[in-house]
C-alpha cells in the first residue's frame, strides 16, 4: 500500500533532520585528553591519552532520518511522478496516492526546470474550506466529485527553495483511480487560497485511465498562487 503523508509531516520532519544532524553530527575526529596526574613523571616525556567511546547514534535523530527517507522514495517513485508513460517535467516530491500519477508539462515558450512540486492527498479534516468550495462547484455543475490532492508549487534559488507559481505550467495529466474510471465527460474543479474557484474542462486519454488539463486556462489570481487543491470530478 502506497503511504500517505501531510504537508506538515514533510515540512517538520526534514526540517527536524536537518537540526538534529547540525546538532548532534559526530565531530570526524575523536576526542582525547590528558593525564590529569601531575604528581607523577609521565613516562617517555609523553601525556598519557584516554579515548572517548565513539558516539553512539542519537534514537531520535535515525528515526527522523528514516522517516525522511521514506517521504524521499516515496515522492520520488516513478509510478507517482509520472502518466500513460509520460513523465512530469517538474522534479519534486510526488506523495498523492488518491490519483494514479501526477504529470506536469511546461507552457509553450517555457520551461520547469527550475521548478520543484510538492503534491498531497487531501480531505475534509485537512482541508475544509477547499473541500466545501470543492462540493459546492461540483453540485452546481452537475459533477460528482473524485480525489483531492493538494499541490504546491516553489522555485530553485540561489541557496534555497523560494515560493513558486503556476505560470509557467502547461499542462497537468491525472492516473484516475479505478473505482473513478468510466465517466463519460470529466472537469477538474480548482481552489486557489481565499477560495477563489474554478472549473476546468479536462481530457480524457485515448485508453480511459487519466486525464489531462490546460492549466494556461486558469484565472491569473490562480496561476499567481503557490497552491491549489485539485478535484477530478465526472459527469452525473
Amino acid at each position: 500500500m502506497r503511504k500517505s503523508f501531510s504537508i506538515e509531516t514533510v515540512v517538520v520532519v526534514l526540517a527536524a533532520l536537518a537540526l538534529l544532524v547540525a546538532v548532534f553530527a559526530p565531530s570526524a575526529a575523536r576526542t582525547a585528553f590528558a593525564s590529569e596526574n601531575s604528581s607523577e613523571e609521565v613516562k617517555n616525556s609523553s601525556e598519557e591519552v584516554k579515548w572517548l567511546p565513539e558516539p553512539q547514534p542519537d534514537p531520535v535523530q535515525v528515526a527522523a532520518e528514516a522517516q525522511a527517507q521514506a517521504i524521499v522514495n516515496e515522492g520520488t517513485k516513478i509510478e507517482n511522478r509520472s502518466v500513460g508513460g509520460t513523465k512530469s517535467a517538474a522534479d519534486g516530491l510526488y506523495l498523492a496516492t488518491e490519483v494514479n500519477g501526477v504529470a506536469f508539462q511546461a507552457a509553450p515558450g517555457s520551461t520547469l526546470t527550475e521548478t520543484r512540486v510538492t503534491t498531497l492527498d487531501t480531505d475534509p479534516k485537512k482541508s475544509p474550506a477547499a473541500m466545501a468550495c470543492v462540493n459546492n462547484a461540483a453540485e452546481a455543475n452537475g459533477l460528482v466529485p473524485g480525489p483531492v490532492i493538494d499541490i504546491y508549487v516553489q522555485k530553485k534559488g540561489a541557496d534555497k527553495l523560494q515560493d513558486g507559481s503556476f505560470t509557467s505550467m502547461g499542462t497537468v495529466a491525472l492516473g484516475l483511480p479505478a473505482n473513478f474510471t468510466g465517466g463519460t465527460a470529466y472537469n477538474v474543479v480548482v481552489v486557489a487560497p481565499g477560495g477563489n474557484t474554478e472549473v476546468l474542462p479536462a481530457t480524457l486519454s485515448a485508453d480511459g485511465k487519466s486525464v489531462s488539463v490546460d492549466l494556461t486556462q486558469l484565472s491569473d489570481t490562480a496561476k499567481a498562487a503557490k497552491q491549489l487543491t485539485v478535484s477530478i470530478c465526472k459527469a452525473k
